[in-house]
């Protein structure tokens, strides 16, 4: 494959930040196409294949490859409101680290606090009954709010306290501050809960209206066309060997010896995209082991 389109130059490349950065990625089409004209035919053990098949395929194994092997990172900064909650974007699939910036662009990076409860409140009459509406729907409280819902003849009033900034933040202070410290919440900068069924992640009130900048891994299938979506170079031929696995593992009258040694092939393929991207640099290990056997006074 060419470095540039053709009919473009170097110039037209460094004034073009649409032509930046396109160079270490293949799209999902081309390696379909090459799957095709490669891997398909009488002479091999695919002799012919759905291109929607191999599509299917290809998909699934770069979700895969992203789960495990590329992980390239995706971030996004956006400034907190007073809800103190944090749309998800749209392809997110597991944060790697979330962080508040300062005026200096400092990270200060937070931590998860698996002990908030997310649930939906119901709504309960004095006798603990769980309130309907008129199509026989659950009534659920609004969070931090006071409401009134009229049910038949009688008037329903109730308000949730905020959480954040009564049980959460009472809870953080007297179990870290007064009766010891928690290893897996010693972390000043502030706590953050992932509501996945809600598409939010919700922050303590002492991260208040800050800058917060999160850092996830997606499954790299965003776009809708097979252009858009790609996969770095170094993982190309992993997952061209995925896709042939995991077909020859649904074709008939296939030697067990081949499927096994095909899978095989996959396997090894993806360790070597893994070590191909695992991203160590020997400069830079060098200078962590740089005066590691200096002494303490």
């Amino acid at each position: 494959m060419a470095a540039l389109p053709e009919g473009t130059t170097q110039e037209d490349f460094y004034s073009d930040p649409t032509l930046q950065g396109g160079y270490q990625y293949t799209n999902i089409k081309d390696i379909v196409n090459n799957f095709v004209l490669t891997v398909v035919g009488d002479r091999n053990h695919i002799k012919y294949i759905e291109k929607d098949i191999v599509v299917f395929h290809a998909k699934r194994g770069l979700q895969e490859l992203n789960y495990d092997v590329l992980k390239e990172i995706k971030g996004i900064e956006i400034d907190l409101s007073e809800t103190l909650t944090l749309i998800l974007p749209e392809d997110y699939m597991k944060y790697v680290r979330v962080s508040w910036v300062d005026s200096a662009g400092n990270f200060h990076p937070m931590v998860a606090n698996n002990d908030t409860l997310i649930a939906d409140a119901y709504l309960q009459d004095n006798q603990y009954n769980i309130l309907f509406d008129g199509n026989g729907n659950a009534l659920k409280a609004n969070e931090n709010s006071f409401d009134q819902t009229i049910v038949g003849q009688n008037s329903y009033s109730y308000y949730l306290p905020n959480d954040a900034s009564i049980g959460y933040d009472s809870y953080y202070e007297s179990t870290n501050g007064r009766f010891g410290l928690q290893p897996d919440k010693a972390n000043a900068n502030g706590w953050f809960t992932v509501d996945k069924r809600s598409g939010v992640m919700k922050f303590s009130s002492n991260v208040g209206t800050r800058t917060i900048v999160l850092e996830y891994i997606s499954d790299g299938l965003e776009y809708a066309d097979l252009v858009d979506i790609k996969v770095n170079k170094f993982a190309e031929d992993a997952l061209m060997k995925y896709v042939e696995a995991r077909i020859i593992e649904k074709l008939d009258k296939i030697p067990e010896y081949v499927v096994k040694r095909k899978v095989k092939d996959a396997h090894i393929a993806t360790l070597k995209a893994k070590t191909r991207l695992s991203g160590l640099n020997y400069e830079e290990l060098l200078q962590v082991l740089r005066g590691r056997d200096k002494r303490i006074k």
